[in-house]
């Protein structure tokens, strides 16, 4: 939870965000493999197959589990918040 608090994640928020970090790369079961492996930078329409899999995760979660209330949806936006400001660069373009 090093990287939340260094984010400025709300103590209380930061329980969601422990249970969307376990989750919310489970929808890259559905990106090609070639894309989640590839070397170097992504095109366009690669990212955009990338950017897919935190909707695809929750809608695998939702399918199969009951998680707390609220969890599901931190999995989407702590993906998007965490990987925009985790990024070498601070535009996403990192990868995982």
């Amino acid at each position: 939870m090093e990287l939340g608090e260094a984010c400025g994640v709300p103590e209380a928020d930061l329980d969601c965000l422990r249970i969307a970090a376990r989750f919310h790369d489970v929808g890259k079961i559905g990106v090609p493999d070639v894309v989640l492996l590839k070397p170097g930078r992504l095109t366009e329409e690669e990212w955009a197959q990338i950017q897919t899999h935190p909707a695809l995760g929750e809608r695998i979660v939702r399918a199969g589990a009951q998680p707390e209330p609220g969890a599901l949806g931190g999995v989407q936006r702590r993906s998007a918040t965490l990987k925009r400001s985790a990024s070498p660069c601070g535009d996403g373009c990192g990868s995982g």
